[in-house]
């Protein structure tokens, strides 16, 4: 009898330990790598990761199989896999292993998706209003996650607003979305937006890495965001950016968003990540300010016009040196966001009321 137990009492010991990698220190289960089963090799599915041949075809079959199997994870092992517009699929992740890369390829090779229609587009820039001309997009989509240590390279996207047919222009786009993950990889020229969500709940972005030719992240009316441990050198553009605008119709809130332990910086693009960090660039690529006539520029506050200076009028200036003492008002055209306002004297008053605020 003694024997019998203790042989039980042996097993149930062998069977606590090998299920105590498992179970976390709240009893909660924990699985840091996917289980066998619930695996989607791409090779499996047709992808080569030579670099050269477009993989896309391959990639999203990959993922299909994934969501048709009621959820996985989707591995890229090392390799280059050129690819245009990959779909996002819910319950699926995207596992960008060590020594892998996720490359955009050239419009010249194949046109990404085409731009979804948006009534609203005329609230908001054109990269704000779309979000199917990406490398990576989801829409309705719900637990999904871009995951490891992988590289995201959006070579060939463009950083432009309005960009030419058939081109994207954001690394990983996100519409009315929720439980969204994004971990430990990195991006590089992520082109107009390295992530661009909007209308997603729940959304934790950490310990990401980005060294982008315009925006690194932009957050627009989302809700319950945690962005953390994240590097993004942005020479061009926004580093972090938080927005609510009337892309999806409706007006919506940006709330619930904690930002922790972060760094943005400005080398020149791509300086970040190999660690040369050099600051050699005069100009951004599309705009006529220079780096000289910012830096010789020391003013207590600056305007910074877009391409219509006529939304920064004169009078303004002149209050506000009159407000603030010692201040010297400049605008440097083409520096920065071209805005047009519907109200431009709502605007100015605004304004006032500013640098009113702001009087000794």
């Amino acid at each position: 009898m003694r024997k019998r137990h203790l042989v039980a009492l042996v097993v149930c010991a062998l069977a606590l330990q090998s299920g105590a990698a498992a179970i976390g220190a709240r009893g909660f289960p924990l699985r840091t790598t996917p289980a066998a089963d619930s695996q989607f090799d791409v090779r499996a599915h047709g992808a080569t990761g030579d670099g050269k041949t477009l993989d896309t075809d391959a990639i999203n079959r990959a993922i299909d199989a994934a969501a048709a199997a009621g959820g996985g994870t989707v591995v890229f092992p090392a390799g280059t896999y050129l690819s245009t517009s990959i779909h996002l699929k819910s319950h699926v992740a995207l596992f960008i292993g060590h020594g892998a890369v996720i490359e955009a390829a050239p419009l010249e090779r194949a046109a990404y998706d085409e731009p979804e229609p948006n009534p609203w587009d005329k609230y908001q820039d054109f990269g704000h209003s779309h979000w199917h001309n990406s490398l990576m997009w989801g829409e309705n989509v719900e637990d999904v996650a871009i995951l490891g240590t992988g590289l995201i390279h959006g070579k060939g996207l463009t950083r432009a607003g309005n960009p030419p047919k058939g081109a994207g222009n954001k690394s990983i786009a996100l519409k009315n979305s929720r439980n969204i993950t994004i971990r430990d990889i990195s991006i590089l020229h992520g082109g107009h937006f390295a992530i661009l969500a909007t209308g997603v709940d729940n959304l934790t972005v950490d310990n990401v890495k980005m060294d982008t030719n315009r925006d690194g992240i932009d957050v627009d009316a989302c809700r319950n965001v945690r962005l953390s441990n994240l590097t993004i050198n942005s020479p061009f553009d926004d580093g972090i950016c938080l927005k609510s605008s009337f892309g999806l119709g409706v007006a919506r809130a940006t709330e619930n968003v904690t930002i922790t332990n972060c760094q943005v910086s400005g080398y020149d693009v791509g300086t970040f990540l190999d660690g040369t960090l050099k600051r050699t660039l005069e100009r951004a690529p599309d705009r006529s300010a220079s780096r000289e006539s910012l830096a010789n520029l020391n003013v207590p506050v600056l305007f910074i016009g877009g391409e219509h200076d006529e939304v920064m009028p004169v009078q303004l200036m002149a209050v506000a040196r009159t407000l603030i003492p010692g201040a010297r008002m400049e605008v440097v055209p083409g520096a920065g966001h071209s805005v047009y306002f519907e109200a431009p004297e709502t605007f100015n008053r605004l304004v006032l009321d500013f640098f009113a605020s702001c009087a000794p």
